[in-house]
């Protein structure tokens, strides 16, 4: 079975890739009963913990939240539902003011708000329809963020529209757990909307994991992890010992535990194995 450090270490992680944002990774050798706990610790974090972007105010001259604006097709609530859905990525800084000025006839699309701070993914997202011939000023700013940021927090008392941000850039996660006779296999897919890689949000949320924690390095003898039950290298008095001390993999064999179980004899005969 796996321990909790070693699982959060260790390389028996398994990714299928089923799109660019949507991938299922499969963790084995659990112990029986922890699959679940796991599982929720890792959603958790996911959704609450990892980093990402948002448009967090809109400003548009001489007109305000409950104002008419001239030559749109659109009311101001779903121009701000369209700015909600816009997916991007800032390259440099945390926040951002991007201005911009139109004439018309145009359409605003969400590729028009790119340019060399900031890169957009959905970029084909219709925003509104300039019909006026007139000059039309407004700015965006965008802004780094966790979670999700209430319009109170983002207040600053001007004539700016405000729009509840929502920064997490995980769309879905699901987990099942496979049992098997003495341990369980977990399932975890994760689906993102491709500001950040399946596998990066993964890896970031093991991390957080660990740093909460705060666990110490291991110095591991022996960074594979195949199961030591098959390969009939050891001697029956050495299995015993890992056996009771819950070792099953390579892994997990630190220099503290060689050198309390075992004597100088055994260790040698270990650190030769080990070494082919």
């Amino acid at each position: 079975m796996v321990h909790f450090y070693s699982f959060l270490n260790s390389n028996f992680k398994k990714e299928k890739k089923i799109n660019k944002n949507f991938s299922e990774f499969k963790i084995r050798y659990l112990h029986k009963g922890t699959g679940e706990a796991i599982g929720n610790l890792i959603r958790k974090t996911l959704f609450s913990c990892i980093e990402g972007y948002a448009i967090e105010k809109i400003f548009f001259k001489n007109f305000n939240e409950f104002s008419y604006l001239p030559g749109l097709n659109k009311d101001l609530t779903e121009i701000i539902l369209n700015i909600k859905n816009v997916c991007l990525k800032l390259k440099k800084y945390r926040k951002i003011k991007i201005k911009f000025s139109l004439k018309g006839p145009k359409i605003f699309y969400a590729k028009n708000i790119s340019n060399k701070f900031c890169s957009i993914i959905n970029g084909e997202k219709k925003i509104f329809e300039f019909k006026d011939k007139k000059k039309l000023k407004f700015y965006f700013k965008i802004g780094k963020g966790i979670g999700y940021n209430d319009v109170r927090k983002n207040y600053n008392g001007n004539n700016e529209i405000l729009i509840d941000s929502y920064y997490c850039p995980i769309r879905k996660v699901y987990f099942k757990i496979k049992n098997k006779r003495y341990y369980e296999n977990l399932y975890l897919g994760i689906k993102t909307n491709l500001t950040i890689s399946p596998k990066k949000a993964f890896k970031k949320s093991l991390n957080i994991i660990r740093k909460t924690f705060f666990f110490k390095k291991k110095k591991v003898l022996y960074k594979k992890n195949f199961l030591i039950i098959k390969k009939k290298l050891f001697s029956k008095k050495i299995l015993n010992i890992f056996m009771k001390k819950n070792i099953f993999f390579y892994g997990d064999i630190t220099y503290k535990f060689l050198r309390k179980n075992f004597s100088k004899l055994d260790i040698k005969k270990i650190l030769k194995i080990l070494n082919k």
